[in-house]
């Protein structure tokens, strides 16, 4: 069963109240204006889409600015 969120959403290099509905992590609709229906969670925040940056730097015991091993 999908989600229906209504905040301020980031989307489209603005910034403007709007909502986002999604089903167990996957997007299936987001827009500015306003929510096709009741909203089931109001959050007081902005919403956008999301980064996860990561950095290995070695591993095994073994750096990676050591060298050629």
């Amino acid at each position: 069963m999908s989600e229906l969120i209504a905040a301020d959403l980031a989307l489209g290099g603005r910034v403007a109240p709007g909502w986002v509905e999604h089903d167990r992590g996957r997007v299936l609709g987001a827009a500015h204006g306003e929510p096709l229906r009741v909203p089931d969670l109001v959050l007081d925040g902005v919403v956008s889409a999301g980064l996860c940056d990561l950095q290995v730097n070695g591993a095994a015991g073994h750096e990676v600015a050591d060298g050629e091993e």
